[in-house]
């Protein structure tokens, strides 16, 4: 166990590439949440104003891309659904690209963190980095011995300690794609559209997205 109280992560993929500079004079760019509106016709709603370009739009749940696939989950019993959420967005190059935080969605289950960041480069890109705090049960031993000294002498039991499971990937997506993100104790579907408007610039450089 680190001496500094750190959750241990385990992960079967090497960490996503920071979307992001470590240092900058400038302000980091932020999202700012439109909420979501009983609507099916998002792909009307106005493009965000060039002062403000970071407008992350929620999307409801009539709206949602994954609706079959989350009905097909909850009548399997092996499946548990923690999170589903879909939005809108432009989409920008990397480095101007901020990660959108699973707490703009609202409230999370217990143990569940992390963002996504979708961006433009040559392709699309989806980078997933989300974490799960395993259950009680499937915490391990600290087998470093312990021992208490006072009055008497006594060795103490080895205490379960905490277990975080990560996934963190980078993985181009086509439009229209659905991909699943794996890992042995959870996984995330995700699916990408763009969001034809009439007045998009030719190069689709600022094309909303929806996921």
């Amino acid at each position: 166990m680190p001496d500094d109280g750190e959750i241990p992560v385990f992960s079967d993929k090497d960490p996503a590439p920071n979307s992001g500079d470590a240092e900058s004079d400038e302000p980091a760019p932020y999202w700012i949440v439109v909420p979501a509106q009983s609507s099916s016709e998002f792909a009307s709603r106005p493009m965000p104003d060039d002062a403000n370009p970071y407008r992350l739009a929620l999307l409801g749940q009539d709206e949602s891309l994954l609706a079959n696939a989350l009905r097909k989950f909850e009548l399997l019993d092996a499946y548990e659904t923690l999170l589903h959420v879909g939005w809108t967005q432009p989409a920008y190059e990397q480095k101007q690209t901020p990660p959108i935080e699973l707490s703009v969605f609202g409230a999370l289950p217990d143990g569940l963190d992390g963002s996504f960041t979708l961006y433009l480069s040559r392709y699309l890109h989806l980078v997933v980095d989300v974490t799960l705090d395993a259950p009680q049960s499937a915490r391990f031993a600290d087998t470093e011995p312990r021992f208490s000294f006072g009055d008497s002498f006594r060795r103490a039991e080895p205490a379960p300690q905490p277990v975080r499971w990560r996934i963190s990937e980078d993985r181009i997506f086509k439009n229209g794609d659905m991909r699943y993100f794996d890992h042995p104790k959870f996984g995330i579907l995700a699916k990408v559209v763009r969001v034809e408007k009439p007045d998009d610039d030719e190069d689709g450089s600022a094309g909303r997205f929806a996921d």
